[in-house]
């Protein structure tokens, strides 16, 4: 992948001002006045940073930026119930950040988390990750719209919101439901550009319209399986429906 990211991007003039709030390069390296972190960034797409912030797209949030400029505190957090995914989430934060996410168990949720912003600014502004709340805000980032990182950024994002089951005739079915009415949309068609046969519903439940891109089969499992796949507990879910079939 040559796909170069614009690093300009991460100023935002709303909330550096005044020089100590300023993103300052350091020998190749950012960090912002009083911060412990001296943070590497990519100077080009890669699958690592697509899967990354597909993950970041299904489980992540980033704090409102105006509480985050009031207190100092660009929270970064991403909490999953599979501990697996969570774990390969910091791995690869550590890999393209060069810092380390804080990983910890909070009731039944395993999260992983880091308060720096630089990285803040870096999914928000180049990846386009919507700040505070994120409902109905997700679009397909167009950083990603091209084959190689579009697999990977869907691989992240049905490995946290994405399903995997046995339907009719005991055939699997793998499906991403959501309520961002743009984002799935987007998603069903980049299924179609790879070469996936998706089927897309819409439903209304407990007073929320939900939004729904499946597909549906062995032969559409395993082409997902080796175009996209999943990481996870998902990954070892698909292996054994997969297997199960074989089998029958």
């Amino acid at each position: 992948m040559q796909h170069k990211i614009d690093l300009s991007m991460l100023e935002d003039p709303a909330y550096d001002r005044k020089p100590h709030a300023k993103i300052r390069v350091i020998e190749g390296k950012y960090r912002v006045q009083g911060s412990r972190y001296l943070v590497s960034l990519p100077t080009h797409v890669t699958e690592k940073l697509a899967l990354f912030t597909g993950l970041f797209y299904g489980d992540g949030s980033l704090i409102n930026p105006k509480s985050a400029a009031r207190h100092g505190t660009w929270r970064i957090d991403f909490a999953e119930g599979d501990k697996e995914v969570v774990e390969i989430f910091a791995r690869l934060g550590k890999e393209i950040f060069d810092v380390h996410f804080k990983v910890q168990l909070r009731g039944t949720w395993h999260v992983a988390y880091i308060r720096n912003k630089v990285i803040y600014r870096f999914l928000s502004n180049i990846c386009g990750h919507p700040m505070g709340k994120k409902t109905g805000k997700l679009q397909f980032p167009k950083l990603f719209r091209f084959p190689d990182a579009s697999r990977k950024f869907l691989s992240g994002l049905f490995s946290t919101d994405g399903t995997i089951y046995l339907c009719y005739k005991a055939q699997p079915r793998i499906a991403l439901t959501m309520q961002e009415n743009n984002l799935v949309k987007d998603i069903h068609e980049e299924l179609m550009r790879l070469g996936f046969n998706p089927n897309y519903t819409a439903e209304e439940r407990k007073g929320r319209k939900l939004h729904r891109t499946s597909l549906y089969g062995r032969i559409q499992a395993k082409m997902f399986k080796e175009k996209i796949g999943f990481v996870g507990a998902k990954h070892k879910k698909l292996e054994m429906l997969l297997k199960q079939q074989i089998t029958r």
